[in-house]
């Protein structure tokens, strides 16, 4: 025979145990059937294909003949550009876009192209390059372009393909060389002109054709000669008391140090086959100085 037993109450500590274990048994269940929501998107079809075969698709463009874009070269003929007789490089370059020329500290024209400096620009004249000095620089005020025929700006990276710092791009001058048929040019040319500070600007050219066999000999001669006073100075300048004059105008009131004097002559001869072969002379004599009133 058994008896009743009285067994002593439980904590309350174990209650809340018991019930947090069954709490987070039960939980995880509950949340995943929550989760498992049916779609209510009835299927359009009864058959339900488990895949698909989709053909290529083909798009064709008509491709245009011809499509616009920058020029990697720009050629300039000196007969078409209107400057003054017996120019300089600073001033052809400054008629020609994509070029910007700056002077530098020491009084030195240096060209800036696509953003290079000028120890990566190449010049060239007839073929040879002039930028090979201590610097990797040439002073374009000083270099005549009393006997170019055409000079060309190459801005593309085609310019590596002419030696080495000429990633920023190359200049080339054409004085003997020029297309593979001679142009006809006038036996004899004289130009002059005057500048409004009283600068005289004077050259003169001469050309012959002579047909050797089945050969074609080229021989252009020519001199120029520049002098130039000086440059204006701006209104302002004058006007600016902070400003010493002497150091600021020469005695004709142009701007001080800014007068020069030039001149070059030049003689060249190129011989022309039938067959295309070419081969050119060009001797070529500068002389610089200052200007100087007697």
């Amino acid at each position: 025979m058994v008896r009743g037993l009285s067994y002593p109450p439980e904590p309350a500590f174990m209650q809340i145990c018991r019930i947090l274990v069954l709490s987070i048994c039960v939980w995880p269940p509950l949340a995943g059937s929550a989760q498992n929501v049916r779609d209510t998107i009835q299927v359009d079809s009864v058959i339900v294909s488990t895949g698909y075969d989709l053909a290529g698709i083909t798009v064709r463009v008509a491709r245009p003949v011809l499509t616009t874009g920058g020029a990697s070269a720009v050629v300039l003929e000196l007969d078409s550009l209107g400057a003054l007789p017996a120019p300089s490089m600073e001033e052809v370059l400054r008629a020609m876009p994509l070029i910007v020329v700056r002077k530098n500290s020491r009084g030195e024209s240096q060209p800036a192209l696509r953003g290079s400096k000028e120890r990566q620009i190449g010049i060239f004249l007839d073929g040879i390059p002039i930028t090979i000095g201590w610097d990797h620089r040439s002073d374009m005020s000083i270099v005549p372009m009393t006997g170019a025929q055409s000079i060309k700006v190459v801005r593309g990276s085609s310019s590596v393909l002419h030696g080495p710092n000429t990633i920023g791009g190359v200049i080339e001058v054409d004085i003997a060389r020029g297309p593979s048929r001679p142009v006809p040019e006038a036996p004899v040319s004289i130009a002059f002109s005057l500048a409004e500070t009283g600068g005289t600007s004077l050259s003169a050219a001469t050309a012959r054709s002579i047909e050797v066999g089945n050969a074609n000999l080229v021989i252009r001669a020519g001199a120029g000669h520049r002098a130039n006073k000086g440059v204006p100075l701006p209104s302002e300048a004058s006007e600016d008391s902070q400003l010493r004059g002497e150091y600021l105008a020469n005695a004709d009131g142009l701007r001080l140090n800014s007068d020069s004097r030039r001149a070059d002559g030049y003689l060249t001869a190129r011989y022309t086959k039938e067959g295309g072969g070419w081969a050119s002379l060009t001797p070529l004599t500068v002389s610089c100085r200052p200007f100087r009133r007697k």
